[in-house]
């Protein structure tokens, strides 16, 4: 079974769905497998303030010996400052925490420290061109967006080195 909320007003969102297995063919169990829920609001003109909180359940193996793996993600606070560079470009600076908490059988996993991620989009009327710094883990992306799509990285540079994501099979 699936369910989902999702509210909108001018400068603020809020959604939770969620997702909860019951016994059939392909699972045995009833239990939950995901939860998540997000809300941003809109501080005037140029202050933005967002947050996320995520669960998710996962089986490795066959049942009934199979092992359950959940994962619950925080990221409890990002902050966005938007710049008027022109009237048909804007500049918005990004930052936000991140952490993990993995449980496998039921064992919490040593978790991570917060992960500090800093953004600088570029949005002009048509397209938009974004740098993200991920701090802790040393990863860098380049990305550009069109109207209507996500970010597509072209460029990301970590700990395996430098990789042309849209290129690469």
């Amino acid at each position: 079974m699936r369910g989902s909320y999702t509210s909108t007003q001018p400068g603020e969102r809020f959604r939770v769905s969620g997702t909860y297995n019951l016994p059939g063919l392909d699972q045995r169990r009833s239990e939950l497998a995901q939860l998540s829920l997000g809300g941003a609001w809109q501080l005037g003109e140029y202050v933005s303030v967002a947050g996320e909180a995520a669960y998710t359940r996962t089986r490795s193996g066959t049942y009934p010996d199979d092992i359950a793996t959940d994962r619950l993600s925080f990221s409890p606070l990002a902050v966005g400052v938007r710049w008027d560079v022109s009237p048909t470009t804007d500049l918005y600076f990004t930052g936000r925490l991140n952490q993990v908490f993995t449980w496998v059988d039921g064992e919490l996993q040593p978790p991570g420290g917060p992960l500090p991620v800093l953004a600088v989009t570029l949005d002009r009327c048509c397209w938009a061109a974004q740098f993200e710094a991920d701090l802790l883990l040393k990863r860098y992306r380049f990305s550009v967006g069109l109207p209507g799509s996500g970010f597509n990285t072209l460029l990301e540079r970590n700990s395996s080195g430098l990789a042309v994501p849209l290129l690469t099979p």
